[in-house]
């Protein structure tokens, strides 16, 4: 089935992988030396000095899926080469590289997998390069240029050099080939306006580098591009093997010449979204002829007809010293993203072989930038500096107008702990397919070796696979009746067919011990305003049916398979009285005031103050309540050092915004935490129902009271791994008083005993501008991310209801960030900034980075979710893995849809 989330959204990403467990199997499959139907190398390539030496067909590197086709595409590399000229046993040119087989055909093999997994060779495409007579020839593996002096036993020139066995115990030089190329990477594309539009294959080389594309029927190139200042002259080529000028384009930067040795392009991935391709060099270049401690590498974008560079890019070794090798790359049209192989050579369970999410999207573009204008006279790349650290700096120049972003990278997952065999040192093959699956191949250097299969391809499911939803109707009751239905007492004459009934759930928790979900009632029924045009005073006011409206944290069973739920209990979250004791929570705001004579409403609550009906066809106001909320996420936690240890429900409440946390026996109020200037003494309120200073903690960021009316805290999670409270405000907040069309929001962890803030986090909305409200959220501790509800209001199978995985890791801690040296005078918010775009600008020259965010899925799209449901505004997980979504019905029966609902989301 198709991959679960919604259309591609510009800055969405991928980031480690979801908290479904990754699934890893591999497949080894047969490879026949070319020429022969074995494959074991003939016996004629055999070097009598290394007769143990078990040469077998393979050497594949690169690896493309063709969802046209259904089939994988790999190359092999420059053919058997397993061994150096022994050292001191009186060979001239000891330890230079021995080429069993110098005219090995270099071929691109044509995998087939079947349903049930095994894979095959189903064809292969021979390589061709010019022969300088106007037709082609094999390409051999062979370097380009460099020369040998066999008087001398000098060995010069820009490539390694290459020897063969000469059939008596001795070694005889290889002459360069000017089309000789080592190919890393393969791709099968087909491009207009280039080869009449027919499939091509293009081919990165990591001698050069270079990059070759070739017809994919016959093999035969179509050009080659290469660095400018390339010169094929004097090499002493061989006829046949010099160089065909009208196929080289010589257009990528001269720089690229000083790649080291055999360290070009080692990964070629193609941008379907700009139709470039992409070349990843794979070590840090030898520029100037010195390899300095810099682990700078390049990525450089190129238009595969013209050859021109369009694009670069630069980053720094981001793992171990050791992990310092690219091995392959794809792109994820989708996400707009580059997946990466960066590996080490070791060969057990200790390797690191990372898969890299690589976003180039903030980095800078630094094709033709002029670096000796920030390093120094004579230093022109930044490959020059002695260590990362002096890079960091300098590209931090305060004679920069700003700074110079670098790639911005995330390790997905260690390959070599996924369950491969880890005695493959080269996984050197990267293909994505539509499903998100990803495939990897592996290079076995020609060589069999004991345990390991001699090729292999393993695929890797890191994303949602077929996902089942169940859903489960409950019955749940109004609070003091027998039924679900509002009481008739409360019912409104003006508008007598609305239908009103219990429900207004939000936020959801899962308690794994008592096997329990708990989910909370909000506000009480608030379907409908005053009417206007009818002569009402404060017509368009909200109506609160029952402003003496009980919240309660209702208990509920589910049993998935069976798909029932049903009501086990609930509990009525009280305040205090003022008067040493304790008395029913309420639905009614904070801070508002109400001027029956004037018509004016004033105060930081003004958007929600209440009216009721007044039992005669009007309304009458209904006084604030200092400890009024609305309550919209639930966590049912047991905290050391709060409450005695006894379990508490921490509630977030969107109107302050703020958190209370109750005894979960009693549902009376332990404390609750508030924003700094939070100031009850303003408000005046009825007795009972004022501000007790013991039970408040206003101890958060006091930007946070500029929160947009009731978009303060939607959602909060407990994370388990360091024992704060996380909550999310809804949308992005109205700092200054000014709803600006920024789309900043935040994350804010604090302290549960203390009330003390501890982390800021930023994040930026990825998806439509109508998908802009965080619904509910949860803590995964077992892969340390957050899972999000972020929706619209839509209530169709064309809404959009993401489950948004957030990773924190890498995220800028904001909190005290000084926000006007970055911003300017008086901007003492990003929420302030004009646009996204601004926004944007400003994290990157202050270099904060966002919360990364990752779509895994949109809940109207899965079959068994019910789309009429606009608001799914609880989110649980169970240690399974499986997630149960609870939905707010507004408190508003509507025809054909539960009145309340379960669904349960799994593989």
């Amino acid at each position: 089935m198709p991959r679960m989330s919604f259309s591609p959204i510009p800055g969405s990403r991928k980031a480690e992988s979801h908290y479904l467990d990754i699934s890893t199997e591999s497949f080894p499959f047969k490879l026949s030396y070319p020429g022969t139907s074995k494959s074991k190398v003939p016996n004629i390539f055999s070097d009598p000095n290394y007769p143990d030496d078990q040469l077998i067909a393979g050497g594949l590197s690169g690896l493309w899926y063709d969802a046209g086709v259904n089939r994988y595409f790999t190359v092999s590399d420059v053919g058997p080469q397993a061994q150096d000229i022994p050292e001191e046993q009186g060979f001239a040119f000891e330890g230079e590289k021995v080429f069993n087989d110098p005219d090995f055909k270099l071929q691109v093999y044509e995998l087939q997998q079947s349903k049930k997994g095994k894979v095959k060779v189903s064809g292969e495409v021979t390589l061709n390069v010019p022969d300088e007579q106007g037709g082609f020839r094999p390409a051999t593996g062979i370097g380009q240029m460099y020369r040998i002096n066999e008087t001398t036993g000098e060995v010069s020139g820009l490539d390694s050099a290459a020897f063969t066995p000469d059939g008596m115990g001795g070694y005889t030089p290889v002459p360069a080939d000017a089309f000789g190329m080592d190919p890393e990477a393969v791709l099968r594309l087909s491009i207009d306006g280039l080869n009449d539009g027919k499939a091509v294959f293009a081919v990165s080389d990591e001698y050069r580098p270079q990059v070759s594309i070739h017809d994919a029927e016959t093999g035969n190139l179509i050009h080659r591009i290469v660095p400018k200042a390339s010169s094929y002259k004097g090499y002493g080529y061989e006829e046949g093997r010099g160089e065909v000028k009208e196929f080289t384009k010589k257009t990528l930067p001269k720089v690229y010449l000083e790649r080291r040795g055999s360290r070009g392009f080692e990964a070629l991935a193609y941008n379907s979204n700009n139709g470039l391709l992409y070349a990843f060099i794979q070590t840090p270049m030898d520029v100037n002829g010195e390899r300095k401690g810099s682990t700078v590498r390049r990525i450089i974008a190129m238009d595969p007809i013209t050859g021109e560079a369009k694009h670069e890019y630069i980053y720094r070794q981001s793992g171990p010293n050791k992990q310092d090798k690219i091995g392959d790359a794809v792109y994820d049209a989708e996400r707009n993203v580059f997946y990466v192989i960066d590996r080490d050579n070791v060969a057990d369970e200790t390797a690191n072989k990372a898969v890299i999410e690589m976003d180039l999207t903030r980095a800078t573009d630094v094709l033709g930038f002029k670096w000796e204008s920030i390093l120094g006279e004579g230093v022109y790349a930044p490959e020059m500096l002695d260590t990362p650290e002096e890079v960091g700096e300098a590209l931090r120049s305060p004679l920069m107008n700003g700074i110079i972003s670098e790639v911005h990278q995330t390790t997905l997952f260690n390959l070599a702990e996924q369950g491969i065999n880890t005695l493959f040192d080269k996984p050197e093959g990267l293909a994505l397919k539509p499903d998100g699956t990803l495939v990897f191949g592996f290079d076995n250097d020609f060589q069999r070796v004991d345990g390991r299969p001699d090729n292999m391809l393993a695929v890797v499911t890191d994303r949602f696979g077929d996902l089942k939803a169940s859903s489960a109707e409950f019955v749940l009751n109004y609070p003091g009746t027998n039924s679900p239905e509002l009481p008739a007492s409360l019912e409104d004459p003006n508008q007598p067919d609305v239908q009103i009934i219990a429900g207004g759930l939000s936020g959801l928790t899962y308690d794994a011990d008592l096997k329990r979900y708990f989910t909370i009632s909000d506000v009480g029924p608030q379907v409908i305003d005053i009417p206007e045009g009818q002569g009402f005073a404060f017509e368009g006011e909200k109506i609160f049916s029952d402003p003496d409206f009980k919240l309660q944290v209702t208990e509920l069973s589910y049993k998935i398979k069976p798909g029932k739920a049903k009501v086990k209990d609930t509990t009525t979250l009280r305040v205090p009285d003022g008067e040493g004791g304790f008395r029913d929570a309420t639905g009614i705001a904070q801070m508002y005031s109400i001027n029956e004579e004037t018509g004016e409403i004033g105060g930081l609550d003004s958007s929600n103050a209440a009216f009721t009906t007044d039992g005669n066809g009007g309304y009458v106001p209904v006084a604030p309540d200092a400890f009024g909320l609305d309550p919209e996420s639930i966590q049912r936690i047991s905290i050391d050092g709060l409450n005695d240890g006894n379990p508490i429900f921490a509630v977030s409440d969107e109107y302050r915004p703020q958190v209370a946390l109750f005894d979960a026996e009693s549902g009376e109020l332990i404390h609750r935490i508030v924003p700094e200037g939070s100031d009850y003494n303003a408000i005046s309120y009825e007795p009972g129902r004022g501000d007790v200073p013991e039970f408040t903690k206003a101890t958060l960021p006091e930007v946070y009271l500029e929160r947009r009316g009731s978009r303060g805290f939607e959602a909060l999670a407990y994370n388990s791994d360091d024992g704060l409270l996380y909550a999310f405000i809804q949308t992005p907040m109205s700092v200054g008083g000014d709803r600006s069309s920024s789309t900043v929001r935040r994350i804010l962890a604090m302290d549960p005993v203390t009330g003390q803030p501890q982390h800021e986090y930023m994040f930026s909305q990825i998806g439509p501008s109508n998908q802009d409200k965080i619904g509910d959220a949860v803590y995964d501790p077992e892969r340390g991310a957050f899972l999000v509800i972020d929706r619209d209001n839509g209530d169709t199978v064309a809404a959009n209801k993401s489950i948004l995985r957030m990773d924190l890791s890498e995220a800028t801690d904001t909190l005290g960030y000084d926000w006007e040296s970055l911003l300017g005078d008086g901007v003492y918010a990003p929420e302030l900034l004009e646009s996204p775009a601004a926004v944007a600008e400003a994290f990157a020259e202050g270099d904060v980075m966002e919360v990364d965010q990752v779509e895994l899925l949109n809940l109207p799209s899965l079959p068994g979710v019910d789309p009429r449901f606009d608001k799914p505004e609880g989110l649980a997980l169970k240690p399974d893995g499986t997630l149960v979504v609870g939905f707010d019905n507004d408190f508003a029966r509507v025809d054909g849809r539960p009145d309340n609902l379960l669904t349960a989301i799994s593989l």
